[in-house]
């Protein structure tokens, strides 16, 4: 057995083997050339490889002098591990070349972010594990069966349902007391209860909190931490700030976590009129989270969002310069969701009369002003995305025939308000009153494999969008065909 578990951790170097460093917009990457080697310190005899494959069948063959084996790559970004066989040089080579057909000569094979060489054997098997339920998931998927025998990778929790800012007088955007009735009688999502999920925890490679709550404030926070991050798993979770204390701060320090900070103002009195006064402290907070993170390899990942309305228009550049000057890494643009526990809801907030209908932008509207704030992100040099419009690429088919949406298969959202099919859906499809939690496991097993979760992958597999995707009125999957048929209809008038 291998003993005190060393490990390196090296970026691609710049030989010929590999092309100029880019920047991804939140990490930077070298690309491949189809064929490449690594020099493997001290012989270490396992190394994980965090990489993107652009095609979603390429073979990645590493091999020695004396040994050689063969490993599927699933497209997207990813983290294999691989034995080095005990040598001092291991070699790659990708069945096949990516062609951007863009104009672009270079022979790429794939994007390599870094490469950690180490001596345990435990990470080896325990990453091995995951990447092939990974792609047991991938297939289900892709073949649109309804039944699933692998879990999915994505999993989505709540680990907390207390909120700092909603003890006094929840945000002016929060369904909060529709949410806490959803929750009650729920399971709290502590240690022990991911230690009952099993192969649900236990194989995911990505986990984000989902909470309606303040994960920080959690009296088991750190413990959270260090089991979802397992084996460098990703781990995100979204905090309204004010809890980023120098404790809490610490328990992130050096972690593979993603922390996402909600301010949606550029100002202490454009945040008050949404949240409360303690923005200055939330930008303390961040700058020194970022600053402290500089001795840690940059981890935790520092996010920020800013939800568009039509108050806050104005702000978005003095937002991105701010963010800017304080080191965060992104700055993601989100909009309103057509919330119906809120919808029409008119609310004196500290002075400030709220009109949710108002304040909500139309997708003509955000169509417009996305470009620009692209724009601007490069301009000042903060990177930008747009949430409206990244989440149909995300979870949309790749290929045709595939199912139109990938979250029934590919991401589970086990929330404290009940098991959920996708980020939009504001009714559980199955309640905790309907799982059996003896055997949490199994219950889980049960629930995603249940009849509702059935016949809405039967739908989407089928080109449809059925009763429950429907009704998820801000999803933008349903945004688009919904505007496709009225598009079809005056065509045909």
């Amino acid at each position: 057995m291998l003993v005190d578990n060393p490990s390196v951790r090296i970026e691609p170097p710049p030989t010929k083997q590999f092309w100029a460093l880019e920047d991804h917009g939140e990490f930077t990457f070298r690309w491949t050339r189809q064929r490449f080697s690594l020099r493997v310190p001290d012989r270490l005899p396992f190394v994980t490889l965090r990489l993107a494959s652009p095609l979603a069948a390429n073979v990645l063959t590493v091999s020695s002098k004396d040994h050689s084996v063969s490993v599927p790559l699933l497209s997207g970004w990813q983290s294999i591990d691989l034995a080095t066989f005990g040598a001092d040089r291991v070699d790659f080579e990708l069945a096949f070349a990516f062609d951007p057909d863009t104009g672009d000569q270079r022979e790429l094979g794939v994007m390599l972010r870094d490469a950690l060489f180490h001596n345990d054997p435990a990470r080896h098997a325990g990453m091995a594990g995951r990447q092939s339920n990974a792609h047991l998931n991938d297939a289900e998927y892709r073949a649109g069966l309804t039944t699933l025998t692998s879990v999915p990778p994505r999993l989505r929790i709540t680990t907390s349902k207390t909120c700092n800012i909603a003890n006094e007088k929840a945000c002016v955007y929060c369904s909060w007391d529709w949410t806490k009735r959803l929750e009650q009688g729920s399971p709290d999502q502590d240690g022990g209860f991911f230690t009952r999920m099993g192969r649900h925890f236990d194989l995911a490679t990505s986990i984000t909190d989902c909470s309606y709550g303040e994960p920080p404030l959690e009296k088991d926070f750190a413990e959270i931490v260090v089991a979802a991050t397992d084996l460098d798993r990703g781990f995100e979770f979204t905090s309204n700030g004010q809890t980023l204390s120098p404790k809490n701060r610490a328990k992130l320090l050096g972690k593979t976590a993603r922390v996402h900070v909600s301010l949606d103002s550029a100002s202490a009195e454009g945040y008050r009129r949404y949240r409360d006064h303690r923005f200055d402290l939330i930008v303390s907070n961040l700058r020194d989270l970022c600053r402290e993170r500089g001795a840690t390899g940059n981890l935790p990942e520092v996010f920020v969002s800013f939800i568009v309305m039509r108050s806050n228009l104005h702000e978005a550049g003095d937002f991105l310069r701010l963010m800017k000057e304080v080191g965060v890494d992104r700055v993601t643009f989100r909009d309103l969701y057509r919330d119906p526990e809120i919808t029409g809801a008119q609310t004196l907030h500290y002075g400030y009369r709220f009109d949710y209908d108002t304040e909500c932008l139309t997708a003509s509207e955000l169509a417009e002003i996305g470009p620009r704030y692209l724009a601007l992100g490069r301009e000042i040099g903060l990177p930008v995305r747009l949430e409206w419009s990244e989440f149909s690429q995300n979870v949309a088919a790749s290929a045709p025939g595939e199912p139109i949406c990938s979250e029934p298969w590919q991401t589970a959202y086990i929330l404290a308000r009940g098991i959920m099919p996708c980020c939009y859906g504001r009714e559980p499809i199955v309640k905790w009153s309907e799982i059996d939690q003896t055997d949490l496991e199994a219950g889980l097993g049960a629930a995603l494999n249940s009849a509702p979760f059935q016949e809405l992958r039967q739908d989407l597999a089928a080109g449809k969008l059925g009763h429950y995707c429907k009704s998820a009125q801000s999803c933008p999957i349903v945004k688009a065909k919904a505007a496709a048929d009225v598009h079809r209809l005056a065509q045909a008038q």
